[in-house]
C-alpha cells in the first residue's frame, strides 16, 4: 500500500491530470456491482485485486531533504489520515483474514473483501466471497460479484469466456474511509474506492471510482476470530458520496485518508 506522501502526490498528479486519455467510468454504488446497497442491501459485493502481472506503477515518495512541489491549483490536502491494521494471516498467500476487533480492524476487513472480488478472474471473485461473506448471504452475493467480473472485463474489451490479454490487470486502491461502531460485533463501513484498469500496455489506463458502504460483523468461531460481510437494508446503513482524494469534497464529507500500517 502507498506511503501517505505517495498518496498525496497520486492526488496531485491526479488534480494535473497527469492520467493522459483515461477515461472516467462512474460506479457509484451500482447494484450489479456492489451489491451492498441493493434492494436488501447485499454485503459488500466481492472487491477485486490485481487479476495479472502488468500493474500500473505507483509514484515515489518525495525524497528525504527534498522540496516538495507546490500543490497544483485546486488541490485540498486531506485533513485526515487513518491507519488501517494489518491482517494477521493470509489465506492461500493471498487473502488477508484475521483482523483486529476492533472499528479499524473492520474497516481493515471491508477493503480486503473489495480488492479481492472485484478481479477480472471469476474465480477468483468466487474465492473472495467465500472467505469474506457471512454463509446467509454467499450464493446472492457470489451472483453480483461474477456480474462484477463481467462488467470489469467488459471495460477492457474482453467477454467473460474470452482468455485475457497476458497483460490485463486491474487495481483497486482505497483512498478514503469511514465508519460507524453500532457495537463490539458490528460495524458499518464506507470506503472511497479508485480502480486501475488495463487491457495492456499500449492502451490508455481506464479509471474507476466508487463509495461503498458495508455491514461488517464480528465472528468470534471464525478462524479464531474474524470480520465477515453481512446483507443489511440499505435504508439501516449510512451511506457516503464519492469524493476523490485531494478535493473539498473528500474533507467536507468526513472521508478519512488511508496510510499503511507500516510506514517508512
Amino acid at each position: 500500500m502507498p506511503t501517505p506522501s505517495e498518496l498525496d502526490a497520486l492526488a496531485k498528479r491526479r488534480a494535473r491530470g497527469a492520467f493522459i486519455g483515461a477515461g472516467i467510468l462512474a460506479l457509484i454504488v451500482v447494484a450489479a456491482l456492489a451489491g451492498l446497497l441493493s434492494r436488501e442491501s447485499a454485503p459488500p459485493q466481492a472487491r477485486p485485486q490485481v487479476s495479472s502481472s502488468a500493474v500500473p506503477p505507483q509514484p515515489s515518495a518525495t525524497p528525504a531533504g527534498a522540496t516538495e512541489a507546490a500543490d497544483p491549483p485546486g488541490y485540498v490536502r486531506p485533513r485526515r489520515w487513518v491507519q488501517l491494521p494489518e491482517a494477521s494471516a493470509l489465506l492461500g498467500d493471498r487473502y488477508p483474514v484475521r483482523f483486529p476487533r476492533t472499528p479499524a480492524g473492520a474497516a481493515g476487513a471491508a477493503a480486503a473483501l473489495y480488492q479481492a472480488s472485484w478481479t477480472l478472474d471469476a474465480a477468483a471473485a468466487t474465492k473472495a466471497v467465500q472467505i469474506y461473506i457471512a454463509p446467509a448471504a454467499r450464493a446472492a452475493t457470489r451472483e453480483e460479484a461474477l456480474q462484477g467480473v463481467a462488467w470489469f472485463r467488459q471495460q477492457i474489451g474482453a467477454s467473460a469466456q474470452t482468455a485475457l490479454p497476458p497483460e490485463a490487470s486491474i487495481l483497486v486502491q482505497p483512498t478514503g474511509v469511514r465508519w460507524t461502531r453500532r457495537d463490539d460485533d458490528n460495524v458499518v463501513v464506507n470506503l472511497n474506492l479508485h480502480v486501475d484498469l488495463l487491457a495492456s500496455r499500449d492502451q490508455p489506463l481506464i479509471n474507476a471510482s466508487a463509495a461503498v458502504t458495508v455491514h461488517m460483523r464480528w465472528h468470534p468461531s471464525l478462524r479464531e476470530g474474524d470480520w465477515l460481510a453481512v446483507r443489511t437494508p440499505a435504508d439501516q446503513m449510512s451511506t457516503l458520496r464519492y469524493a476523490e482524494l485531494g478535493t473539498s469534497d473528500f474533507n467536507v464529507l468526513g472521508w478519512a485518508a488511508i496510510k499503511p500500517a507500516k510506514a517508512s
